[in-house]
């Protein structure tokens, strides 16, 4: 649930982060899968939002037109990957985000 809450993200913005914190919080201590997956999924919701703010300033450029575009297929398609490494009890990473949260 950690990683698709980014979908969430898409209709009510924000509330993946606070889905995400809320998973992480109340069971990281329960499980050491669920800690895994929702720091992951925390740490990459907060490098997503990070690169779309740096995206939407380079637009006067026009070079953030097409990264807002690629951040949009990122922000789709890894959560749902990510899911089903989850899904599937492997404990995989995300790749290129920042480890803000530890």
């Amino acid at each position: 649930m950690c990683h698709l809450a980014t979908l969430i993200g898409w209709i009510i913005p924000f509330s993946d982060l606070i889905i995400t914190a809320v998973i992480w919080s109340t069971r990281k201590d329960t499980s050491e899968f669920v800690r895994f997956h929702g720091l992951e999924a925390l740490n990459y919701q907060i490098t997503f939002y990070l690169a779309t703010i740096i995206a939407v300033a380079l637009t006067w450029v026009l070079i953030g037109i097409p990264l807002l575009a690629l951040l949009m297929i990122i922000d789709i398609t890894v959560p749902i990957f990510m899911a089903i490494k989850a899904s599937n009890g492997e404990m995989r990473r995300y790749p290129l985000i920042l480890r803000l949260v530890q």
